[in-house]
């Protein structure tokens, strides 16, 4: 499963900067171009809206799930979020969250193994 999510991290950074791309290129416009053209309306803004509540939860959901796991550096999971997007964020961090996950399970089996062999 970690690797299916690092694939879609490499997607999540590959396809939105495709379409800022594409826009800048159509546009000529800077990022403050970008910024306005996310609220130009209400589906713009509806989608602009839907990111932002997705990503303050993605945030609250990686400061536990980091704590919990062990994972350090989780700061540059909320850089990642607001410099590429959630797209390659939220995929990345739930990368490193199994690695940590399939660590864990292995030291515990370790020491229940370690502890029924010493018994």
């Amino acid at each position: 499963m970690r690797y299916l999510y690092l694939a879609i991290a490499v997607l999540g950074a590959i396809a939105p900067y495709f379409f800022v791309g594409r826009f800048m290129m159509n546009t000529g416009g800077g990022l403050s171009e970008f910024l306005a053209a996310a609220v130009v309306n209400d589906a713009a803004t509806t989608a602009t809206a839907d990111v932002l509540v997705a990503s303050l939860a993605f945030w609250l959901f990686l400061f536990v799930e980091a704590r919990k796991w062990g994972i350090r550096y989780w700061g540059l999971f909320i850089i990642a979020n607001l410099g590429v997007g959630l797209s390659f964020a939220l995929p990345l961090f739930l990368y490193f969250r199994q690695v940590a996950v399939e660590q864990g399970s292995r030291g515990e089996r370790e020491k229940q193994e370690s502890k029924r062999l010493r018994d």
